[in-house]
């Protein structure tokens, strides 16, 4: 405001030099141009985010998909109001906010549901299910869903990746754009100040500018003979010269036509006396030839035809032109010689020289004008730089200033605290983005060690260390993806929420000025005011003055007078008018009295000249008689041909006397050709031209006379008449010109004014650098491009999961697997039961193997948990090493025992290719095993080692009725299964080995346990007895057959040496606080028997 009142006090200052009256002239001088010198400012009226705006573009249409409503300008209005109760319209509020909160109920919902599904998934997988037992089924299918399973999770690591290049990007783009807040801050407050700055600059600038008017107008006072003389002689140029010229021409032409007339009448004289001497020699010639013809010579019969012809041919010997009746031209060149005595040229030549003195007299008589009229421009020119020794303007620019210093020391103040909290925002932005790193970089090393260890060839019990590291990876990442992706979804939520209603609520509105339209709503803001800025500035709230018009007229750089519409306080355009200054200088230029002396073009001497050649008669001529005679020829025969004629007739004579006369003849002919009518002829030809000269110079003589009389007359009265008015408007003109330069200067003053003085621009610069810049592209746009690329990998890491927990199978190294040799089966049994090493089915016979690799261990953690994943991977060490120590003391020997007594084995019939494999039992004891046919059924011979103890039993049935109907593959597969599947091998005499393909239509064909080593028989039947739950039994080792090693059974329990590993492990290593967790993470990488 007090910017504002000094700019009206600087209006009310300059109203001593402004007038009331309109402009009075239009005129635009040329080479005087005015302009505001331009402001540079530090700070950019726009701002360009770069590459990145095209992501922020797309989250943005993300957030208008979700949010789709338009700004809710009631709720606001209301809101300002204070009329709006949350409690009874929440909802609008819900109606509004649909979109973000569906996501954000998802979001939470992923946040509740995803440690719950994890925590399951680990006890599922605990117990061998979901997974967990470490058996690879065989399927035809597999090599195709490996496939598929890795190309899918390739596939959304790529997709994971990418939100994670967008979190770091977004998170590292808001800090470095925070850290620049400072320098953006800076550079607005220093534009403000150079506003205020340079106004008092441009008030002088305005005022000095009255120099270029006035130089301008001394320039015009000094060639004031050009502007005003050269403009009179223009306006009578085409009235005057055109006439002065006709009588120049007729005066040239008169001189031209009494030279012709004399040449054209002294040739005329020769060529009479010419034409007399030819035709008195033509006669002699032919009085002479006819005497000659008279000749007796002629009389002769072979002459007189000759003769005759000769005599006959004389008559043509004669001139044909007679010029003795053609008049003389003596008189006509008198009366133009009378003529010609008074000078025309000269009378013209003192008339154009009245006009050319026209400027010269001008300068004359103004210069008195000029010398008074430049000491009143020099007075007004004091008068206006004085006004600017009157404005107290740095008085109330000080207080603006004090106002934008104090501003700044604000934000100052709390700008490090901003910094700080955007610090630890950017660490704990850094943390999230690491942690999906992490998982994303355990399911890449996954797929990449077990892509690249994988070997087709190798059975799932003998996959190599590689792949089964990839598999342990894969695992280790779905863990973490449970362990810590609802901490991420959690972060993402209070991102969204937050980032979305900014962008929606804030950000956009702002974007569409939607935001100035609801501040803009009459009698909003004051109850009083229908519009409160016009009635906080103007102290006139019906003014229509809006917050987005002003923000509008300012991002155009407009001043503060037309952007704040202070013409309802001050109109400068009824001000801003010539004063009693441009009335001086009309008083002055009125006194500027020019007075042209009366141009007489042609005296009355010039005027009695052209009446008495109008009447001289030149024209009146016999042109034709001229014309006619002196076309003729001058013989009437060709003299040549005549006496060539004469010469060949001559020739036909005999010789003689006459025969020599005619050809002296012919030659005396020839000789007056020559000499008398060749010149004649040339004479006359001369005398034809002059004549079509004359006739044509003087054809129309007294029309052309009596028009250049006509207006030679119409001109002398105009400038007896309309003289004094050119001068009198040529001196208008001169004075509207010079005053044209104030008006001119006036207006560019006023124009100046009100569109570029105190221009706004960086007012409004520094709005759009607080909303749009800082608060929008600075801190919104980053934070929605963090939570778009963190949700998207977060919601990524689902199906992550389960391609992960799927594929690791196929690259983990399993406990056993249905795997069938190779061998021919006996032909009791049917072909195909065995399967091939890759682990689909096929019809080669066989029975199941299986051996065992310790599974590794693996386990990270932030801070106290990477502790925890060095000490995993010390376990993991520990149980490769006391793997490799169980499997290097296998036995590889092996103990024949009979049917119910332990030294010898049962008699049997063994077919030509028994049926054989092996497998691993849950306790890690190696067994193999053989079918014999006997002939009432099979025996199955299990035979096992465990360290360093051997021990075997064996299984009869007759499953010859059951094979007849279905495949001997599937029954033997099961049979297989069921082996693998027993917790205590042959050790539990109710032990039955069962098929689902047999067991209801043919019991006969399950295998029931009828001997075992580990098991004392009471009775010497082949009966058993089921052994009670705390039985003890003799082991017989092979390295010492007399001695025997006592086990205890215990039921449904589980002595598991893996979990007893575990444990021990995790008290070793992470003692008694982190055991549990300890032992938490080596169950869920590890797994057990149990």
């Amino acid at each position: 405001m007090a910017l504002l009142l000094g700019f009206l006090l600087l209006l009310g200052l300059c109203e001593d030099t402004m007038s009331e009256e309109p402009s009075s002239s239009q005129y635009r001088p040329g080479g005087l141009e005015f302009q505001l010198p331009p402001t540079s400012y530090q700070t950019s009226d726009s701002y360009d985010p770069g590459p990145a705006g095209l992501f922020f573009h797309i989250v943005r249409l993300f957030v208008h998909i979700v949010q789709p409503n338009a700004f809710p300008e009631d709720i606001l209005r209301k809101t300002i109001q204070k009329k709006f109760d949350p409690s009874k319209e929440y909802d609008k509020i819900i109606y509004y906010e649909i979109g973000i909160i569906i996501c954000a109920a998802l979001g939470l919902l992923f946040v509740v549901l995803m440690p719950l599904v994890g925590f399951f998934f680990c006890l599922c997988r605990c117990c061998n299910k979901c997974g967990g037992e470490m058996h690879q089924r065989q399927k035809r299918s597999g090599p195709f869903l490996k496939k598929c399973y890795t190309i899918s999770l390739l596939v959304i690591c790529v997709f994971i990746s990418i939100g994670i290049i967008y979190g770091f990007a977004a998170n590292q783009y808001m800090r470095t754009r925070v850290e620049e807040t400072r320098k953006l801050s800076d550079s607005n407050f220093n534009d403000l100040r150079t506003l205020l700055n340079v106004v008092p600059g441009q008030i002088d600038y305005i005022l000095d500018q009255f120099t270029h008017p006035k130089e301008k107008a001394f320039d015009d006072l000094d060639n004031i003979n050009s502007l005003v003389g050269d403009g009179i002689y223009e306006h009578l140029k085409p009235k005057v010269l055109p006439v002065l010229k006709d009588i120049k021409d007729l005066a040239k032409d008169m001189k031209a036509n009494r030279d012709t007339l004399v040449q054209a009448n002294t040739v005329l004289t020769d060529v009479k006396h010419s034409s007399a001497f030819l035709r008195t020699s033509l006669r002699d010639v032919k009085t002479s030839m006819e005497q000659t013809l008279t000749d007796p010579q002629c009389s002769f019969p072979a002459v007189a035809p000759t003769c005759n012809s000769i005599r006959k041919s004389l008559s043509v010997l004669d001139d044909s032109a007679n010029f003795d009746h053609l008049p003389s031209l003596d008189g006509h060149i008198t009366q133009l010689d009378g003529l010609l005595q008074t000078d025309l040229s000269s009378l013209v030549q003192k008339a154009n020289e009245s006009l050319s003195n026209i400027p010269e007299e001008v300068q004359n008589q103004t210069r008195d004008f000029i010398t008074e009229f430049k000491k009143t421009l020099n007075s007004i020119q004091s008068d206006v730089k004085n006004i600017s020794t009157k404005i107290p303007i740095q008085k109330t620019l000080s207080s603006f200033v004090r106002y934008i210093n104090n501003s700044e020391d604000y934000i100052l103040h709390y700008l490090p605290t901003i910094e700080e909290c955007d610090s630890y925002r950017w660490l704990v932005c850094l943390v999230v983005c690491c942690l999906l790193t992490l998982i994303l970089t355990f399911y890449l090393l996954g797929l990449l060690c077990g892509t690249l260890g994988y070997d087709q060839n190798a059975t799932p019990t003998r996959r190599g260390c590689v792949s089964n590291t990839g598999g342990l990876l894969l695992m280790v990442g779905a863990g973490f993806s449970f362990f810590f992706s609802w901490i991420v979804m959690t972060i993402v939520v209070l991102t969204f929420v937050a980032g979305g209603n900014m962008e929606k609520l804030v950000c956009e509105p702002y974007r569409n000025k939607k935001l100035f339209q609801v501040l803009d709503t009459p009698y909003l803001l004051n109850e009083d005011w229908k519009y409160y800025l016009s009635g906080l500035v103007l102290n006139k709230p019906d003014v229509n003055l809006t917050f987005e018009q002003v923000y509008s007229d300012c991002k155009e750089n407009k001043g503060l007078y037309a952007t704040l519409k202070l013409d309802h306080i001050y109109n400068v355009s009824e001000q801003l008018n010539i004063t009693k200054h441009t009335g001086d200088i009309n008083s002055n230029l009125e006194n500027m009295n020019i007075r042209i002396e009366d141009i007489e073009l042609l005296d009355k001497t010039g005027m009695k000249t052209l009446m008495d050649l109008r009447s001289s008669g030149i024209d009146d001529i016999d042109y034709a008689a001229y014309l006619n005679a002196t076309e003729r020829s001058p013989t009437r025969v060709n003299l040549i041909s005549f006496a060539n004629d004469i010469q060949r007739k001559a020739n036909q004579l005999p010789s003689g006397r006459l025969k020599t006369s005619l050809k002296s003849h012919a030659d005396t002919l020839i000789n007056i050709h020559q000499n008398q009518v060749i010149p004649l002829q040339n004479s006359m030809s001369t005398t034809n031209k002059q004549m079509k000269t004359l006739h044509y110079r003087t054809s129309g003589l007294k029309v052309r006379v009596s028009t250049t009389i006509f207006f030679l007359n119409s001109t002398q009265d105009f400038l007896t008449s309309q003289l004094s008015k050119i001068v009198v408007e040529e001196s208008k003109q001169f004075g509207s010109k010079i005053i044209s330069y104030f008006e001119w200067y006036l207006q560019w003053v006023e124009m100046t004014i009100t569109q570029q003085f105190a221009a706004c621009k960086p007012a409004a610069t520094a709005v759009d650098s607080a909303v749009n810049v800082f608060l929008c592209s600075y801190i919104v746009d980053p934070l929605n491009l963090f939570w778009f690329g963190m949700g998207k990998a977060t919601m990524l890491l689902l199906p992550a999961v389960i391609f992960a927990v799927k594929l690791a199978k196929y690259f983990r190294r399993m406990y056993s697997e249905d795997v069938y040799e190779d061998d021919p089966v006996n032909n009791s049994f049917p072909a195909g039961a065995q399967g091939d090493p890759n682990g689909s089915d096929s019809k080669d016979g066989g029975g199941i193997v299986g051996s065992h690799q310790a599974e590794g261990m693996r386990t990270h953690g932030l801070t106290l948990l990477s502790l925890l994943l060095l000490a995993v991977l010390m376990l993991l060490a520990e149980a490769k090493k006391e793997g490799r120590k169980r499997h290097g003391s296998k036995a590889s020997t092996e103990e024949s025992h009979a049917l119910g007594k332990p030294g010898k084995e049962p008699r049997s019939q063994p077919t030509k290719h028994p049926i054989k494999g092996k497998f691993v039992t849950q306790d890690h004891a190696d067994c193999r095993w053989a079918v014999t046919k006997q002939e009432e059924g099979i025996v199955l011979k299990v035979e096992c080692t465990q360290q360093d103890n051997t021990f075997s039993c064996f299984f009869t049935g007759n499953p010859t009725s059951c094979l007849e109907l279905h495949k001997s593959s599937v029954y033997w597969k099961q049979i297989g299964r069921n082996l693998r599947s027993q917790k205590v091998i042959c050790g539990d005499a109710k032990s039955v080995l069962k098929t689902r393909v047999c067991r209801k239509k043919f019991p006969e064909s399950n295998l029931k346990l009828v001997n075992s080593t580990l098991i004392r028989i009471k009775k010497p039947s082949q009966e058993l007895m089921e052994p009670s739950p705390m039985d003890t039994v003799e082991v017989t080792t092979s390295s010492n057959p007399e001695k025997t090693q006592t086990m205890t059974t215990k039921g449904p329990q589980c002595e598991d040496e893996d979990l007893e590993n575990q444990r021990k492990a995790a008290q070793e290593y992470c003692g008694e606080v982190w055991g549990s967790l300890c032992r938490f993470f080596l169950s869920m990488v590890q797994g057990s028997s149990c």
